[in-house]
């Protein structure tokens, strides 16, 4: 690359980023509607920033409040006696062209509106307060977040306008249209230890859209993975050309929402957003090489394989676990998802069944090992040698095993037998925990399991199809990869 080329895309990317710095690492806060009330939206962004160790000033406005969590409420923006760079407001929607007056005049850079009320009703009168806002917006060169959106979470920075953040550093950069999605995720992902570079939740798009923030991400050095939910975008052809060439550079995930009549007729009144033809969708994701997913749970456990880095080299893989009514649905299960499950080869058969008999078992592939399972580090071993194979999964059923096959005791052993043969491993480990929650000890066992695995590098998937589709996902992520390469 030419040496004007690499500094027109340096000054490219050190203008994206001090675009959004006011808004994921802004040096003063005012959140405007604070209330006593501990459930209110903006006693809770408040709380929630103090919770984080925020080190900037935080400016809670209220004229009808004078003070709140032991910080002095100020009535306004406009008197406020230090600069403020950011700013959330959470009042009635016909009040807030009125607030935005305020920050244009007090110099803020950047807004994240939580208020609802706007384009989304359908109304008139809800266009035109967006309208309103839009155009005081760009009299003081305001960036807006929303309006009807949670906002922003940057645990780098210690700031956030979602309940309950909890503070851990990730690569993860994840923008949503939806405010749910995006607090389900959140918690979804402690479960699973996901953690977040970013998360952004921003609602009608009225200023900012998911075409700025994924420029943001695609140049942010924080954010190695990118992951989305979208109901439309308001320029097409830019955020093609963008995904494009993102896609390349870094795993891009996409949970496109409003794919069906229904679908885009909900996400109109949602957000109001113009979803587009589930075709024209089918196409972005066949040129760009974006992961498409199509639920929360699919997109979660999808990010799961990426953090952890797997890379299956194929679509072939071998599948171990306890059950035959449970091995006839995981063969269903991963080829219905693009996997190929092929059977073991004699040789790797015969090493089995040294140890492992006929009776009550199968070792085909999927291999039921019923109680035998407790060989699962020497039979990972075993399967491993079979190189056409790109991943292993492991599916233990908890309720099942300390029913019919072992004791607590065994069961512990179970999973540690599994990390024992990681460690060896050349190919990626997975496994899958289910519990029906007939019992309580079933329970705590799965937990204890799931923390024991993901902390020794193995993910964890929800379910034997969440596992499969997000092998999928990534088999053909490095497919388009590759692809690419030797066009």
């Amino acid at each position: 690359m030419c040496f004007l080329c690499i500094l027109r895309e340096t000054l490219l990317r050190e203008e994206v980023l001090k675009r959004f710095k006011p808004i994921f690492y802004p040096k003063s806060i005012a959140v405007v509607g604070a209330l006593r009330d501990p459930n209110s939206f903006g006693a809770r962004a408040i709380k929630t920033v103090i919770d984080l160790g925020y080190p900037g000033k935080l400016y809670p406005i209220n004229p009808k409040v004078d003070g709140i969590l032991g910080l002095k409420v100020y009535p306004s923006v406009t008197q406020v006696p230090g600069p403020i760079e950011f700013a959330t407001i959470c009042v009635p929607a016909h009040a807030v062209p009125k607030i935005m007056e305020e920050c244009v005049e007090k110099g803020v850079k950047a807004v994240h509106i939580y208020s609802a009320g706007f384009s989304e009703t359908g109304t008139q009168e809800g266009r035109k307060l967006e309208e309103d806002v839009v155009e005081i917006a760009k009299k003081g060169d305001i960036r807006v977040i929303g309006p009807n959106c949670e906002g922003i979470y940057c645990p780098e920075s210690k700031v956030s306008t979602f309940s309950g953040s909890s503070g851990d550093v990730g690569s993860v950069g994840f923008f949503s249209q939806s405010g749910g999605h995006a607090m389900n995720l959140l918690i979804q992902a402690r479960v699973l230890e996901i953690c977040f570079s970013k998360v952004v939740s921003y609602g009608n798009a009225c200023d900012l859209d998911g075409a700025d923030f994924l420029e943001y991400f695609a140049e942010d050095p924080k954010s190695n993975i990118i992951a989305m939910y979208i109901e439309g975008v308001k320029d097409g052809r830019r955020f093609f050309d963008l995904l494009k060439n993102i896609a390349r550079k870094k795993p891009t995930l996409i949970f496109k929402g409003g794919v069906s009549k229904a679908g885009a007729r909900a996400a109109e009144s949602h957000t109001g957003a113009l979803a587009g033809s589930s075709a024209i969708w089918d196409a972005v994701f066949k040129q760009t090489g974006a992961v498409k997913v199509s639920s929360r749970d699919e997109l979660a456990n999808t990010l799961l394989v990426f953090l952890h880095q797997l890379r299956p080299s194929n679509r072939k893989v071998a599948f171990i676990n306890a059950g035959g009514g449970n091995s006839v649905f995981a063969a269903d299960t991963l080829e219905q998802a693009g996997l190929e499950v092929p059977t073991l080869l004699p040789n790797t058969i015969k090493e089995l069944r040294q140890f492992i008999p006929i009776p009550g078992t199968s070792l085909k592939n999927p291999l039921d090992l019923h109680r035998y399972i407790i060989h699962i580090d020497r039979v990972i071993r075993i399967v491993a040698k079979d190189s056409r194979f790109g991943a292993i999964i492991v599916a233990l059923y908890p309720d099942f095993m300390l029913t019919y096959t072992a004791e607590v005791k065994d069961f512990r052993d179970i999973t540690r037998g599994i990390i024992r043969a990681k460690k060896s491993l050349d190919i990626p480990l997975t496994a899958t925990i289910r519990t029906e929650r007939v019992g309580l000890t079933g329970e705590i066992e799965r937990l204890k399991a799931q923390d024991r695995l993901i902390k020794a590098g193995i993910p964890v998937f929800s379910s034997i199809l969440m596992a499969a589709k997000a092998i999928a996902n990534a088999v053909g992520y490095q497919e388009f990869l590759e692809k690419s390469l030797n066009k």
